[in-house]
């Protein structure tokens, strides 16, 4: 996953079990006995994730933080439940739903208005889709809210400014339905509810693996499809009766369950720091999954009295950890909207500069709210909270209680203004809806696809034609016998001598999102050009590609390929399209820019750059040069051109190129 990931967790101040099985918070009188070492946890993870936004390349796949916290949360929830029925034969689930909602709802609350409030003074990009996203977050939905309105989870130029409030609604969610299931699996044997908890793991391992294939934002987002790691810890929680009991009777094997614990912990840090996104859906995040559900059976104190369990129990009872294990939510809830907002602001700055204030405000805006709002509202309500809130304002001096209650009510009127000013498209949205139409492809330079372009809102064809396409200059002829394929090589020319004219006629261009904005400028510079350009598309569909418009007879003495910008190039993979456009034809790459964040374009432009040094029949369209200049020609996703000036630079970078290839000289880099 590229662009970002997400998580919520059950964190109470600390893990501690009352006597009515509700965690309670660290600053109790009489503080009960604890599970230790879950907060812990919770500040690892935490990291992962903030690494993994923050800083990218530091952590592949650190969003399995995520995984992580499913893990805990389901076991803590599903081992209260069961305590809760142990001591009181019966689920108690008004007061359960009640803590749930005092618990997560205040922090969430208050995220949203001060976030919104931060982003009217941004503007721009950072204001999209806000109606949409304070519904979603504020009822347990957001992951469905997005997956029905179509958003891409991994959407790298455009992010929104809550969209990590989906694992959130994910453990709502979970919250709602568990308890009545719960209520319904203790009247089974234990063997019984085990394979229920472990059929709907792997069922949802099934249905991800499928998914993904088809839209992998909805099998990432979907709570169907993303359970496992809520169900592993269930179904901890649900073979060890008694899991919270303190003391618990020891297990008869402890030493093994330590060093799982340790192994496990490390190889979830590990597969986090190495393992490439590509092995990570679902697989990867199953592992980590698994490696997690040991460590947390590990720290139960059946085992965690024991070496070596004892000692992995007190590197995650170091202080600096619990601190920040406790406030792991708010300081995830924090996180993502201001790095949201320090993209929006500064789309180029270093991510290692912008990392350190993010992360510095993220603890700041954590514990105000952990102390003012979620404690207090946790501890006594928040009917309770809000009268203590007007007697203490009551009591200030006029001018400080004017000065306070003016603050509040502006917070409010411009986090209201932000709502209501939000727009529903983004600028690079806009930007390609003005070039092409709302089309997420875009195919120039056959009959049937040229006609597609003149109706409004018709998706072009996704099936080729059978029929290779005439070449535009060709007189009519009665013969049928020359293709397009023979035409294309009959007007190739080795390379080291003047090629063919460059004209639309003999251009073949496959790109992505940049081409679908660019694409109809290009088609008025170049009448006759062969355009297929899709959003999203990256260089690994560019075999598959070329191999069909080979097929089809479309591939023209010129191939033009533009898809630097959504993923990393190899020479391997630029060799492969050497052999398949040929000997004849001349390759032109185009590079591509982006916010320093999207850190896989400088080594696809590296690749690029090295390959047209190697090769003499390989010309350079350098985008990421000719843009370095006028920036202010791109839409706030520092991507694509918001108008006809930065699409007409875009149409003129590929034309140098071209003429250069056309004259046969190699490309001087």
């Amino acid at each position: 996953m590229r662009n970002m990931a997400s998580y919520t967790a059950e964190r109470p101040a600390s893990t501690t079990v009352s006597a009515d099985g509700t965690n309670t918070s660290s600053h109790t009188a009489a503080r009960p006995p604890r599970l230790r070492g879950f907060d812990g946890l919770r500040a690892i993870a935490a990291m992962a994730v903030l690494v993994y936004h923050l800083i990218p390349g530091w952590a592949p796949a650190g969003f399995a933080g995520v995984d992580m916290f499913f893990v805990v949360s389901g076991f803590l929830i599903t081992a209260l439940l069961l305590q809760q029925l142990h001591r009181h034969g019966r689920l108690e689930l008004k007061s359960f739903w009640v803590r749930r909602f005092r618990r997560l709802v205040p922090a969430v609350v208050v995220t949203l208005i001060g976030a919104s409030a931060l982003a009217l003074a941004v503007g721009g990009d950072a204001l999209v889709s806000l109606p949409r996203q304070f519904v979603g977050a504020l009822t347990g939905t957001y992951n469905w809210v997005e997956i029905a309105n179509g958003a891409s989870y991994f959407e790298q130029n455009s992010p929104l400014l809550f969209t990590n409030m989906w694992s959130l609604s994910v453990e709502q969610q979970f919250y709602v339905f568990w308890p009545l299931i719960v209520a319904l699996l203790v009247f089974w044997s234990r063997s019984r509810r085990l394979a229920v908890v472990f059929a709907v793991a792997a069922t949802s391992i099934v249905a991800h693996v499928w998914l993904s294939g088809v839209d992998l934002s909805r099998a990432y987002m979907g709570t169907d499809t993303h359970l496992w790691g809520l169900m592993l810890g269930a179904g901890i929680a649900l073979a060890i009766p008694g899991a919270l009991k303190m003391p618990i009777n020891p297990t008869r094997y402890p030493t093994l369950w330590g060093v799982g614990g340790w192994l496990g912990l490390l190889a979830a840090i590990t597969m986090m720091m190495v393992l490439p996104e590509s092995l990570m859906y679902p697989w990867g995040m199953v592992a980590i999954s698994v490696a997690v559900a040991i460590t947390v059976r590990s720290l139960l104190n059946d085992v965690a009295p024991s070496q070596p369990a004892l000692a992995l129990t007190a590197i995650l009872e170091n202080p600096v950890l619990v601190w920040l294990g406790v406030r792991s939510y708010g300081i995830y809830l924090w996180h993502w909207p201001l790095w949201v907002l320090m993209y929006y602001l500064s789309p180029t700055m270093n991510p290692l500069l912008a990392a350190l204030p993010i992360i510095v405000l993220s603890i700041v805006f954590a514990e105000l709210s952990y102390r003012f709002i979620e404690t207090p509202i946790r501890t006594h309500g928040f009917l309770t909270w809000c009268r203590q809130l007007v007697a203490q304002i009551t009591q200030l001096m006029p001018v400080a209680k004017v000065a306070t209650i003016a603050g509040l009510a502006g917070v409010l009127i411009v986090a209201g203004s932000a709502i209501a000013v939000s727009p529903q498209q983004s600028s690079a949205e806009r930007a390609l809806q003005q070039a092409a139409g709302d089309q997420d492809r875009l195919v120039i330079g056959s009959e049937s696809d040229d006609e597609a372009q003149d109706e409004p809102g018709q998706q072009p064809s996704e099936q080729p034609s059978e029929q290779p396409a005439e070449d535009p200059s060709a007189a009519p002829s009665d013969s049928a016998t020359e293709t397009a394929e023979d035409t294309a090589t009959e007007h190739a020319s080795p390379v080291g001598h003047p090629g063919p004219e460059v004209t639309g006629e003999n251009i073949t261009m496959i790109g992505d999102s940049l081409l679908v904005a660019a694409g109809k400028t290009l088609n008025q510079d170049f009448p006759g050009i062969y355009l297929d350009a899709e959003i999203s598309r990256s260089i690994q569909s560019a075999p598959e590609i070329l191999n069909r418009l080979k097929s089809e007879g479309k591939l023209r003495p010129y191939v033009v390929v533009g898809l630097a910008t959504n993923a990393v190039i190899s020479q391997d993979q630029i060799e492969t399209i050497r052999e398949i456009i040929g000997p004849d034809r001349r390759l032109v790459l185009v590079t591509g820019y982006g916010p320093s964040r999207a850190t896989w374009i400088d080594p696809a432009n590296r690749a690029i750059r090295e390959a047209v040094k190697n090769h003499d029949d390989i010309y350079l369209a350098d985008w990421n040069n000719a843009i370095q200049d006028h920036l202010d020609l791109l839409a706030d996703d520092s991507v694509h051109p918001k108008d006809q000036q930065g699409r007409a630079l875009y149409s003129q970078t590929v034309e140098k190129a071209l003429a250069r290839a056309q004259s046969g000289e190699p490309q001087v880099s």
